[in-house]
């Protein structure tokens, strides 16, 4: 019998199991606080950062990089920055961080493409990116984020899977 692959990580008094080993059907039991919009600022978000380093068998970065839909992006900035830079402990979990850079989560893509295709750094483009729970957009020329034109909602994929299983439903 295998040992399953979690770790317990203690974030304000409250123990969390995270961890590939986490059973399928309860990974999205918190799926009405990643809706919530301030998801980032909760111990739970906190909890699954500590997880990923521990089974990323990492104590220590210079830069951590996180991305922030852009429907809250503003609002969070300070606080992602703020939380995570210096010595994080989380019960048995430790690890350190220099300094936190927080980026829209699509620009991630854009920057991507920039490295692996003929980039145009004059002309504005379009990153479309549907997420399970939110969909974001960004419009940027070259790497600079024209922020009147981009934005995020509430409304990825798990919205369509859950319209085409209401029809399947009804058909049944």
């Amino acid at each position: 019998v295998s040992t399953p692959k979690t770790v317990a990580v203690e974030v304000e008094g409250k123990r969390y199991q995270v961890g590939p080993g986490v059973l399928l059907s309860s990974r999205n039991g918190d799926a009405g606080a990643t809706l919530n919009d301030d998801y980032c600022t909760t111990s739970s978000y906190a909890a699954l950062l500590a997880g990923a380093f521990h089974f990323a068998n990492i104590a220590s970065v210079d830069r951590l990089v996180l991305g922030l839909p852009m429907r809250n992006f503003h609002t969070h900035v300070a606080h992602l920055r703020s939380a995570f830079a210096g010595n994080n402990a989380y019960g048995d979990v430790e690890f350190d961080v220099g300094s936190v850079i927080v980026l829209p989560q699509p620009l991630g893509a854009l920057v991507n493409f920039s490295r692996y295709h003929e980039f145009d750094k004059q002309d504005p483009h379009l990153i479309i990116d549907v997420g399970y729970f939110t969909t974001d957009w960004v419009v940027a020329t070259g790497l600079t984020i024209d922020e009147e034109r981009s934005g995020g909602h509430h409304s990825g994929a798990s919205h369509y899977y859950e319209a085409i299983a209401a029809v399947i439903k009804e058909k049944l």
